[in-house]
């Protein structure tokens, strides 16, 4: 089976019109529960208030590989004129997070229909990682506990590197926010 791009694309571009800021992701969530549930993902967390996990489970041992992206936007007007402008006064996706969500959502899909042979995959939407409170807050919900990942993967936009360039590093990656 292959990815619905169309779909992928339009959920990208309905979260762009829908910005909402850290901690307030609370639309932005129910968006990406309701895409997710046609991936029929054997458990979904919620975590902190507005954060999601979706885990795709062998139910056998092995590693837990997370994907993260970000559901939040930034307190930044758009202007009205161009093409699939934010609907929400003063907020607007400009670091990309609408991207990463519907990357991840694409991702998703592909794992839906070739699920883990062991161990699980793990979908992780994070608040708030504008203001620097969300991943603490996820971490420190009782429900993560559940998921202990082997592994995190996060996508992210870097400028300053070749377009199509993977970047891989150790540790933390952006000194601003880790």
């Amino acid at each position: 089976m292959t990815v619905d791009i169309k779909r992928i694309i339009d959920l990208r571009l309905k979260l762009h019109r829908l910005p909402e800021l850290s901690g307030q992701e609370y639309k932005t969530s129910e968006i990406i529960e309701r895409f997710f549930a046609k991936y029929k993902p054997d458990k979904v967390l919620n975590l902190s208030q507005t954060g999601k996990a979706f885990v795709f489970d062998s139910k056998k041992e092995g590693k837990t590989i997370m994907f993260r992206a970000e559901l939040d936007a930034l307190p930044i007007d758009e202007p009205k004129d161009i093409i699939n402008h934010s609907h929400n006064k003063g907020i607007s996706h400009k670091c990309g997070h609408d991207g990463h969500m519907a990357i991840l959502s694409g991702l998703a899909e592909t794992i839906s229909f070739d699920r883990p042979k062991q161990g699980k995959v793990v979908f992780l939407f994070q608040p708030a990682e504008e203001n620097l409170s969300g991943a603490k807050t996820i971490i420190d919900d009782p429900a993560f506990k559940e998921i202990e990942p082997d592994l995190i993967f996060a996508v992210h936009n870097l400028p300053g590197f070749e377009e199509g360039a993977v970047i891989l590093k150790d540790g933390n990656f952006t000194g601003a926010t880790s």
